[in-house]
């Protein structure tokens, strides 16, 4: 694990952390209302109560068993003034404070809105609900098993749920896709309602649309064609191209730095599944790190060039990989990761893009199974303390001195 310590730290220390950005870790977390956040705060917490006052974003997680504490408090809860952006997950949110600018929310259980949010709204959960008192000043996507809109949003509306009840002030377009709508007496919708299901819906005389009542009609099924030789050849042509430069472009690899190559695969036979989470690890942070270096003072080239070392590496993974799978397939998993490169590399490529012609998702969830490890591998390589040389078998195998001039 030194190896993944190793990486982390260095790609942390090429953000720029110091700005302005706490990252907390706490059991329980509150913000009293006479206290205020300055910064940008990460939490990860099992409770998070904020009524207080933050002035900058906030990305707030917590984790739990149960959907409430117990006191019947949600897991988190915001009843203060943010007045920047709020990335909230976790088992049950209520939101009855404000938000300045955008509010994205995943519940685990139960999303909860009943105060103001400035901008647009997006939750996510098994119940959503969206309170009498609510106030979305712009636009709302909505979806859950049961969704339940009272408040008035002045934006568009999307709704996508089982069992949706609307009701409240809707001044834009309201769309909604679900197995059962209901449309309460008293809601006013100031475009259209375009709605899909099964079955027409019956508004009652108390409902206003100043705009259109649309239902939706599925788009039909398209039926594939059948399939014959000058449909797959385009395709066949395409992956038979991309293995044939992938073939050389890791022949040219192996050829220019064969100790990496050696040890990589070394790696990959110690300890797979270790390198398999480094590699998930590096392709997740990378781009983070890519992406807060545009911010600092060297900026951009420097981001750009992590961007493209990175793009670079990712199909070198591949490479590994492909080598790794031969060796094993054609020497047995523990044998050592030396011997011809050119019969592993071509076995293992073969598969790669034979896989690459499956059905969806299966050659996506190949090609990202592969990179891990591939990427896993390499990484390991770049952080090994030792010195990748070729090894070259000496010229006289039975070990007689060479005979004097």
């Amino acid at each position: 694990m030194k190896s993944t310590a190793a990486l982390l730290l260095s790609l942390f220390l090429a953000v720029p952390w110091a700005g302005a950005t706490d990252f907390l870790s706490r059991g329980h977390y509150k913000l009293a209302p006479d206290q205020s956040l300055t910064n940008e705060l990460w939490m990860k917490a099992q409770t998070i109560s904020m009524a207080g006052t933050a002035q900058d974003d906030l990305f707030l997680l917590t984790e739990g068993s149960t959907a409430l504490t117990t006191n019947g408090i949600p897991s988190l809860l915001l009843t203060g003034a943010m007045q920047a952006d709020v990335w909230a997950a976790g088992e049950s949110i209520l939101i009855s404070g404000t938000v300045a600018r955008h509010a994205r929310l995943i519940g685990f259980n139960s999303v909860s809105v009943n105060g103001a949010v400035n901008r647009n709204l997006i939750a996510i959960g098994s119940t959503v609900a969206v309170g009498e008192k609510a106030e979305i000043s712009g636009n709302a996507l909505l979806a859950g098993r049961d969704v339940l809109v009272n408040g008035r949003i002045h934006g568009k509306t999307r709704i996508y749920g089982t069992q949706v009840t609307v009701s409240g002030q809707f001044d834009g377009d309201l769309t909604i896709t679900a197995a059962d709508i209901t449309v309460r007496p008293g809601t006013h919708i100031s475009g259209n309602l375009n709605y899909l299901m099964d079955k027409d819906l019956i508004l009652d005389s108390k409902v206003v649309i100043d705009g259109k009542l649309i239902k939706i009609t599925p788009l039909p099924a398209d039926h594939p064609a059948p399939l014959s030789w000058k449909s797959l050849l385009p395709g066949v042509l395409w992956q038979a191209g991309l293995f044939f430069g992938a073939l050389l472009v890791g022949m040219t690899f192996v050829s220019f730095f064969p100790g990496v190559t050696a040890i990589s695969t070394l790696k990959l036979s110690e300890s797979f599944w270790r390198c398999t989470l480094l590699g998930f690890v590096a392709f997740c942070l990378i781009p983070m790190a890519a992406f807060f270096l545009v911010f600092t003072l060297v900026g951009l080239p420097l981001s750009i060039i992590l961007i493209l070392l990175y793009l670079v590496a990712l199909y070198i993974g591949k490479i590994i990989a492909a080598i790794y799978l031969g060796q094993i397939l054609l020497r047995g998993r523990n044998s050592a990761p030396l011997g011809p490169i050119l019969p592993q590399l071509l076995l293992g490529l073969l598969i790669l893009y034979f896989g690459a012609a499956l059905p969806f998702p299966v050659d996506i969830l190949l090609w990202f199974a592969f990179t891990l490890v591939g990427f896993g591998g390499l990484v390991s390589a770049i952080l090994d303390r030792r010195v990748p040389v070729m090894v070259v078998g000496s010229p006289n195998p039975g070990g007689d001195p060479p005979p004097l001039p």
